[in-house]
């Protein structure tokens, strides 16, 4: 999704032009399940910001502006390069909201989107850049006892200087809330035990969702497809994935390995960290014929830009365009929102359920996901 301006066949957003704290909203960048994203303007430091605000529908619930602050406060004391940061959160009038670093870039799902256009894959050495930078934030977020179940595309940022970030926490509540059961992920990026339960999320249920993300960056097609997001989460749950190489012949047999372990149903048998499974992939990548992907490298981010940044970092590899899009940092796409939960100690994976009972978790999440 790019900046762009406002259809004017739109009605002119009442928010646009307030100012909360020192933070001007500019305009509407995008629109969440629970909240509309806003480029804003820092008053005071002269700067660019993010602005969440939690939706109209939602201000007068009590319980909902708590949910939206917890997610400010999860990730307001991390300071990690690949996860986007937090600056300010309060409440203005029954207006509650929080600020972001804002991220001027594309989306995984739009660069995905413009290789599948031209016919080509990502090279791999994209793949794995990108790969390992969001395992590296997955890591750090399991640490500090987070989980982030809604890893998908949108919700991975390429920032024109080559930093990949990852957003949207979502509601970051801690396992003793006890209400996690009815906000669940993205019905193609899920893993089959949050697919049955969304409280059963456990670490390896984002890298389930980080594996889906590199199958599809490496054969261009999605493991699971299809309309319905009943059948979806039915087959996370009980069918087996395509052979990697039936969808892109290339791929070698150790990097198909290494994918179908990371979509195995159950979370102990899958790679138990981000770093264990992006060295795992970097060691079949690089083993004789793996298969290159595309001939050049992201063909969306300039290789060297001006930038407000610090540090100015690599980009990915070398590019033909400059496209200048701005993106949010903190809004999951309708019609799920992200729920980060609170990884137990000695959190064990959940047991095998009966076919009967699956199905009918399935089918909640399916009512649950059409809301």
């Amino acid at each position: 999704m790019s900046d762009t301006a406002v259809s004017p066949t739109l009605p002119p957003d009442p928010l646009v032009g307030l100012q909360l704290a020192n933070f001007r909203i500019e305009r509407p960048i995008k629109q969440g399940g629970m909240a509309q994203i806003y480029y804003g303007w820092d008053v005071v430091l002269q700067r660019p910001v993010a602005i969440k605000v939690i939706d109209v529908r939602y201000r007068s619930s009590p319980t909902y502006a708590e949910r939206f602050l917890a997610e400010a406060r999860a990730m307001a004391s991390w300071g990690h390069p690949n996860i986007v940061q937090i600056h300010y959160a309060d409440e203005q009038d029954r207006l509650y909201y929080f600020v972001m670093e804002y991220v001027n870039g594309l989306d995984l799902g739009d660069v995905l989107a413009r290789y599948g256009a031209g016919g080509e894959l990502m090279p791999h050495r994209d793949v794995l850049r990108i790969g390992r930078e969001v395992a590296q934030a997955l890591d750090y977020a399991h640490r500090h006892g987070v989980i982030h179940r809604d890893v998908k595309p949108s919700n991975v940022l390429v920032a024109r200087n080559g930093r990949v970030l990852l957003t949207d926490f979502g509601l970051a509540l801690t396992i003793k809330d006890g209400s996690q059961g009815e906000i669940f992920g993205t019905p193609h990026y899920i893993a089959p035990e949050q697919a049955l339960r969304s409280a059963d999320a456990v670490p390896q249920s984002d890298l389930y969702s980080l594996g889906v993300m590199l199958y599809e960056m490496l054969t261009g097609a999605l493991p699971f497809d299809d309309p319905s997001p009943t059948s979806l989460a039915l087959q996370h749950v009980n069918a087996a994935p395509p052979p990697p190489r039936q969808r892109n012949p290339r791929l070698n047999p150790e990097t198909e390995r290494v994918l179908l372990r990371a979509l195995r149903k159950a979370p102990g048998e899958r790679y138990q960290t981000g770093a264990d499974l992006m060295e795992a992939l970097a060691l079949a990548l690089e083993s004789p014929g793996a298969g290159p992907g595309a001939a050049h490298g992201l063909p969306f981010l300039p290789a060297v830009v001006e930038t407000d940044d610090d540090e100015a970092l690599p980009a990915l590899s070398r590019v033909s365009v400059l496209e200048k899009i701005a993106w949010e940092t903190g809004a999951a796409q309708p019609p799920a929102e992200a729920a980060a939960v609170a990884v137990p100690a000695g959190a064990r994976p959940p047991r095998r359920v009966p076919g009967w009972l699956a199905l009918l978790g399935v089918l909640g999440v399916a009512l649950l996901l059409l809301l």
